[in-house]
């Protein structure tokens, strides 16, 4: 066990071996974290926790009405059910909701440490733990709203099909690509406090470069290597692969995003662990 150990040492970046080890340590604070940032999350309201699944239902039919009965936009699909009335809505909703937990991860990952100064200030509190949480409440957000989106799919006539199983792998991956990005915004904005409101420019303009909305063979050839450069169209062409299109993702493209993400994840513990001790004097 103890060879093993350092074996497992020498292949993963100290930093990132520090932070996942705290959450594991942690893990039941990690869980109540993540159970009380849910429930504050509507604290007062008259429905309270039940907008988890109003938000995205209301989403969902939003969609549904002017796509398919106002607009009345049809795609093929590769289920074989062409012309479906609710086809774009599909197409558009299997990579959109992936999409939304990204940018939540991201967005409010990169503010997490302002948001809870109240806790990084307390001694005893590790704040490895913070972006987990954030992830993990996106992550159960997302989770309601695809389940919902499933029942919809189910509902129209469209089906899923074996690659469907995919999906859970492919979401972790963007997790930890969404992770590792937002350990790194999260001290640049303890530093510059501008980097929040950058990042909300950034993801504007990174969503129009990303095929949710319109389908990547509409773009005119020249504008094409701009999705290549772009992380986030891969993962939505997965997510369109295992969803829409019911085939199976391109195993080398997934095997190279999930190395992305994982460097990615390695640098931003890097930079955040590098910077951590100075964050308390900062916020």
């Amino acid at each position: 066990m103890h060879f093993l150990k350092k074996l497992f040492e020498f292949f993963l970046p100290r930093s990132a071996l520090h932070i996942a080890r705290i959450n594991w340590q942690e893990k039941r604070m990690t869980l109540d974290l993540i159970k009380r940032d849910i429930k504050l999350r509507y604290l007062g309201s008259l429905f309270g926790g039940y907008w988890n699944f109003i938000h995205p239902l209301a989403m969902i039919i939003i969609f549904t009405a002017v796509f398919s009965q106002v607009m009345k936009v049809r795609l093929g699909s590769g289920a074989g059910t062409s012309g479906n009335y609710f086809s774009y809505t599909i197409y558009l909703c299997s990579a959109l909701l992936p999409w939304n937990a990204f940018l939540e991860t991201v967005s409010r990952g990169t503010r997490t440490f302002l948001e809870n100064s109240w806790l990084i200030k307390k001694m005893s509190f590790p704040m490895e733990l913070l972006h987990t949480v954030v992830a993990g409440s996106a992550a159960i957000t997302f989770l309601i709203a695809f389940s919902l989106y499933l029942l919809v799919i189910f509902a129209v006539g469209f089906g899923v099909s074996w690659p469907i199983i995919c999906l859970p792998l492919i979401f972790c991956i963007q997790t930890v690509f969404a992770i590792g990005l937002g350990m790194f915004f999260s001290i640049l904005n303890v530093f510059f406090r501008d980097i929040e409101q950058v990042i909300g420019i950034l993801f504007q303009v990174w969503f129009w470069l990303t095929p949710i909305v319109y389908l990547q063979d509409l773009l005119p050839e020249r504008f094409k290597i701009v999705l290549y450069g772009n992380p986030l169209f891969y993962f939505a062409e997965m997510y369109h692969d295992v969803v829409f299109r019911q085939a199976w993702p391109h195993w080398p493209t997934m095997a190279a995003m999930a190395v992305l993400s994982v460097l990615v994840f390695f640098l931003g513990a890097s930079f955040m662990c590098r910077f951590k001790n100075d964050v308390p004097d900062e916020i």
